[in-house]
C-alpha cells in the first residue's frame, strides 16, 4: 500500500514542526535569565522555582541564592550519614540539645556533590529522641546561615501526651 502524502505535504510538516521547535526553544530566554554562566554567578544553588528575569544580574542572584558555596565549612564523602542519635546534657532536670546549622558540601554520587544546609554536619540532621513527661532545650546555633545570621534560636518545651507546649526565645550571639 501506498501513502498518499506528496512530498510537498511531508516538506511542509517538517518545516511548521522545525519552526515550531526552534520558537519554543527561544522564547523562553526571552523573559529568563538564560545569559549567566555558573562561573558569573559563583557556583550558586537558586532556591526550586525561583526564576530570574532577564535583566537580573550575578550579584542580585547572588544575593538570592539558597545556598552560598562561600558558606561551605565542610564537606562530606559518600559514606556519610545522617539522622544519627544525638545524645543529651542534663541541665537541672532538662535535656538539653545543642544544632549547629552550616551549610556543607556533600557528595552524593562519585564526583557530584551538592552544598546545602545541614544540622551538625548531617543530612538529614541528627535524631532527638524524647519521651512524654521529658524537660527540653532545644539550643539553635548558626555562625553564618541565611535566617540565623550569626546567631541563636532556644526553643523550650514540655513533652505532653498530645500537645508540646512551647516557649521561645531569640537572641544574637
Amino acid at each position: 500500500m501506498q501513502s498518499a502524502v506528496t512530498r510537498p505535504q511531508l516538506f511542509a510538516v517538517a518545516a511548521i514542526s522545525v519552526l515550531v521547535l526552534l520558537t519554543s526553544l527561544i522564547t523562553p530566554a526571552n523573559w529568563v535569565n538564560l545569559r549567566l554562566s555558573a562561573k558569573e554567578v559563583g557556583g550558586l544553588i537558586m532556591p526550586p522555582g525561583m526564576i530570574m528575569p532577564r535583566d537580573t544580574t550575578a550579584e542580585k542572584m547572588q544575593e538570592m541564592a539558597a545556598v552560598l558555596p562561600r558558606l561551605v565549612t565542610h564537606s562530606f564523602g559518600i559514606g556519610a550519614r545522617g539522622d544519627q542519635p544525638l545524645e543529651p546534657r542534663m541541665e537541672n532536670g532538662v535535656k538539653v540539645f545543642d544544632l549547629e546549622v552550616s551549610v556543607i558540601r556533600w557528595h552524593v554520587l562519585p564526583n557530584v556533590a551538592v552544598d546545602a544546609f545541614a544540622y551538625n554536619g548531617q543530612i538529614p540532621g541528627p535524631r532527638i529522641r524524647v519521651t512524654q513527661g521529658d524537660h527540653v532545650r532545644i539550643n539553635v546555633h548558626s555562625q553564618r546561615c541565611v535566617g540565623l545570621e550569626n546567631g541563636s534560636f532556644t526553643a523550650t518545651f514540655l513533652t505532653t501526651p498530645k500537645t508540646t507546649t512551647w516557649k521561645n526565645t531569640a537572641a544574637a550571639s
